[in-house]
């Protein structure tokens, strides 16, 4: 089911859901041409056992989707130089990344991670004149998904965010991993997979937020909402899948990568408010919607922090924690 959120989010996902606002329609846009996915972006990296697996598995299933289409599409990696070799068999890789997230701050265990913008403006350099995708390095699509996403623009809407769904571990495949395309797997609230027109990347508001880290996609989040007219969420479509529900930038020793990418979040979200055009608006009543306390209190720690994409149960005012049943704190 589709519902609309705000005046410029749509949301797709549970039926049990109560919409914002009743269903309407995006108004579709005067394009010249058939909206379309022209660049995909990927940002591969170094990896070995599992994580080299599941990177093949990715590639591999992009290649197939991509080679369903007539029109043609750029596959990017967006990699580091020192990671050149991590480059997959069918993607361009004539723009490397030399500066990583260590360039810019210290951090307790240094890990050589690419810039959030580095990697959107490689992509953007790639040529494309239509859509830009970008999706994680262990984000598998479905054969359908261009298919599937150029219906939506054709719809309308101006900006998809695509949440996966989470399959079985890939050990559990033996050697056909790639069976888990055929799995419905559970819905997954991370936001992993992105597209938005190129042209935008040039009027959003830049962040240092690192790729590898918790809340790296926070600030292009923000971004989106303030630019888009008709961003559509994707909770719960069978569009991308990836394996297992391992999270290792989790792990606590990597917690001020994660701290770090929040305050680049709040940041861009602070300034975002401040504009003078109407993505102050925007956001203001996404935020309505949308819990994101530890956003913009950055002092506290009682809450998960992908928990602010979660709506706020009915009845309970946004921007408050979720009541615990019992005696829990």
């Amino acid at each position: 089911m589709f519902y609309r959120l705000t005046g410029n989010v749509f949301i797709q996902g549970d039926p049990k859901r109560r919409a914002v606002l009743p269903w309407c329609e995006p108004q579709r846009s005067a394009r010249g041409a058939d909206p379309l996915i022209d660049v995909h972006l990927v940002p591969f990296f170094q990896g070995s056992g599992k994580a080299a697996d599941v990177q093949k598995l990715t590639a591999d299933s992009i290649l197939a989707a991509a080679g369903h289409r007539e029109a043609r599409i750029q596959l990017v990696s967006a990699t580091l130089e020192s990671e050149r070799a991590a480059v997959p068999e069918g993607f361009r890789a004539e723009r490397l990344l030399s500066r990583t997230v260590l360039d810019l701050h210290a951090f307790r265990t240094p890990r050589p991670l690419p810039l959030l913008f580095d990697v959107l403006e490689l992509g953007a350099s790639a040529g494309g004149r239509h859509y830009l995708c970008l999706s994680n390095a262990d984000i598998c699509v479905q054969p359908h998904f261009y298919a599937a996403v150029g219906t939506l623009l054709r719809r309308g809407f101006d900006c998809l965010i695509v949440n996966r769904r989470s399959v079985g571990g890939i050990e559990q495949y033996g050697s056909h991993g790639a069976c888990a395309a055929v799995e419905v797997g559970k819905a997954h609230p991370g936001a992993d997979c992105f597209i938005f027109p190129a042209s935008w990347l040039g009027s959003l508001v830049r962040s240092d937020a690192c790729v590898g880290a918790g809340f790296v996609m926070r600030s292009l989040i923000y971004n989106l909402v303030g630019r888009a007219e008709a961003l559509l969420i994707l909770e719960d479509a069978s569009l991308t899948y990836h394996y297992g529900d391992d999270a290792p930038w989790s792990q606590g020793r990597y917690a001020d990568y994660t701290e770090h990418n929040r305050q680049q979040a709040a940041r861009v979200f602070s300034q975002l408010l401040e504009s003078d055009g109407g993505a102050a608006a925007k956001l203001r009543e996404f935020a309505r919607v949308f819990n994101h306390r530890d956003v913009l209190d950055l002092r506290s720690r009682r809450r998960r922090w992908w928990s602010p994409l979660r709506r706020s149960p009915p009845g309970q005012p946004p921007g408050e924690p979720r009541r615990r049943s019992g005696n829990s704190p």
